[in-house]
């Protein structure tokens, strides 16, 4: 709830933030922490509307801890800050484009994490996981696939046109594979959905009112799984709610019975 208030005063006066931030290095870095929080709050609710704007503005204030940093007047070296949180943003956008369906945008997107992979600030990440190694993947598998072949398969020899067809057909390879076998990716999709509903807003059981921010509508006590507004709206919901409460409610283990002792 803090992070959306402070997010919409920042848009309706970014003005007179950029001036702040351009003169105030930590707290451009500060702010930049509360906005990739924000970002991933709304890439797992799937609001990639709010998401972009969120991405955006981060984006923006990359830049400024960057051109602080190469100053003469700078507080404090950030550049692994500014590169690890370029990396996180990146990495949101690029889910962003998967989920809408469109691979094609990741191009420089992709260009720009390798790049950033590369810096000694991000030397920690396994190479198994790197996104020089998953293009090096999506190269092999469109050669194998595609009737006209690349000229390179080195992301720096080809073009965002050529890099957009590669991920758009790895894509869609992607997707068949996922359609063929549904049992193997069946545990990966839960384990999301699972971590995703940790960020997803819950409605009222009684009225149906969306709570505004999380862990707003309080749980049922007895069950813990429906939620409501408040007190009224809990007891005018409990005749329809009596009965799932009942089944939900864990049984109690039986007593052990004592032993008797032999006198």
């Amino acid at each position: 709830k803090a992070y959306k208030k402070l997010y919409g005063d920042l848009v309706a006066n970014k003005q007179v933030w950029m001036h702040f931030f351009q003169r105030n290095q930590t707290h451009t870095g500060d702010t930049c922490l509360i906005l990739e929080q924000l970002a991933h709050i709304y890439s797992a609710r799937g609001k990639w509307d709010d998401c972009a704007g969120v991405l955006e503005y981060w984006e923006a204030l990359i830049d400024i801890v960057r051109k602080l940093n190469l100053s003469h007047s700078k507080q404090y070296d950030l550049s692994c800050m500014a590169d690890h949180s370029e990396h996180r943003c990146k990495l949101i956008q690029h889910e962003m484009h998967e989920a809408l369906g469109r691979p094609d945008l990741n191009a420089p997107v992709l260009r720009q994490l390798i790049r950033l992979e590369r810096s000694p600030n991000l030397q920690g990440i396994p190479e198994s996981i790197q996104n020089k190694t998953n293009w090096d993947r999506f190269a092999e598998m469109y050669q194998t696939t595609a009737s006209i072949k690349l000229p390179s398969t080195s992301i720096e020899r080809l073009s965002d046109e050529d890099v957009a067809k590669v991920l758009v057909k790895t894509a869609e390879v992607s997707k068949s594979v996922k359609s063929a076998f549904p049992q193997f990716f069946q545990g990966i999709d839960a384990s999301k959905t699972k971590q995703d509903a940790k960020m997803s807003l819950l409605s009222c059981a009684y009225c149906g009112k969306d709570e505004s921010y999380l862990g707003e509508l309080k749980k049922c006590t007895r069950c813990k799984e429906a939620v409501y507004c408040n007190r009224e709206c809990q007891l005018a919901g409990w005749p329809s709610h009596k009965k799932d409460c009942n089944k939900s409610k864990k049984p109690k283990k039986p007593k052990k019975p004592k032993k008797s002792k032999n006198k």
